[in-house]
C-alpha cells in the first residue's frame, strides 16, 4: 500500500481494516441498557436469597413505620406554631 492511498483512507474504513468499527450512540445506549436491567435482576435475585424476613414481615414493618411517621407529623404539625 502506497502512502497515497493511506491519506485517502476514511476513517471507517481505517477502522475497517484494524478489525473495528464505529458504532452507533443508540447502540451503545442499548447495551449500557442490558447490562444495567441484568444488574437490576441480579441484584434483586441477591436481595431475595439474603433477605433476613419474609415479604410479609417486610410488608408488615413498611406499614407500621408510615403509621408511626403519619401519626408522629400530625402532632408536630399540631404542636408547632403556623406562620403566616
Amino acid at each position: 500500500m502506497k502512502m497515497e492511498d493511506v491519506k485517502d483512507l476514511s476513517k471507517e474504513k481505517l477502522l475497517g481494516m484494524m478489525g473495528f468499527r464505529r458504532s452507533s450512540a443508540a447502540r451503545r445506549w442499548l447495551g449500557a441498557s442490558a447490562l444495567f436491567g441484568a444488574g437490576l435482576l441480579v441484584g434483586a435475585g441477591l436481595a431475595l436469597l439474603v433477605a433476613p424476613h419474609t415479604g410479609r414481615e417486610v410488608r408488615k414493618t413498611i406499614a407500621h413505620r408510615f403509621r408511626r411517621m403519619k401519626r408522629r407529623s400530625s402532632v408536630a404539625a399540631a404542636v408547632l406554631p403556623l406562620r403566616h
